[in-house]
């Protein structure tokens, strides 16, 4: 059984670490790009600012569908998270990566304190990053949600954690 429980930790600490990777670049990549946005948005609002004084000139119909409008504009400025969320998600599963690692060597070093510390660390920092993680529909490039990719690289750092915990509990 212990042979089964070090392959099966094996390949989803191997997964958990290709998946956390790439979701802490993805998300310091959009870190990144919010900051590129932030002066963007800053050009925006000026703009906002210069329709909502000429929508204050009209009346009727031009006025409700210009304030429409800028009501909605506001909106979508709004919803962007600020880049310390992206920042944060990212250092969380980089953190996960490196636990990944970690977890994979001790899959074969049998010390039972250890073991089972490093497994509740995994998933509660796992939970922390599913939580953390921004939830912008298609990230700010294209593609998974921050928090989707977060939610997939849980999964498999939980079931390493799991079989790593499994493993401590055994006797040598």
């Amino acid at each position: 059984m212990k042979i089964v429980f070090k392959v099966l930790g094996v390949l989803t600490v191997v997964v958990a670490l290709l998946i956390c990777s790439l979701g802490a670049v993805r998300n310091l990549a959009d870190a990144e790009d919010v900051e590129a946005f932030e002066t963007e948005m800053a050009e925006s609002r000026a703009q906002i600012e210069t329709l909502k004084q000429e929508s204050g000139l009209m009346d009727g119909d031009a006025k409700a569908s210009m304030d429409e409008s800028i009501r909605a504009a506001e909106d979508a400025m709004g919803s962007i998270p600020p880049k310390s969320a992206f920042t944060t998600a990212g250092i969380l599963l980089a953190v996960l990566a490196l636990l990944s690692i970690v977890c994979g060597v001790f899959l074969f070093v049998h010390n039972p304190k250890i073991g089972m510390g490093l497994s509740v660390l995994m998933i509660i920092l796992a939970i922390v990053a599913v939580i953390v993680s921004p939830s912008l529909e298609g990230g700010l490039t294209s593609g998974a949600s921050n928090r989707a990719i977060a939610i997939a690289a849980g999964v498999p750092v939980a079931l390493s954690a799991i079989f790593l915990f499994l493993l401590s509990r055994q006797k040598a």
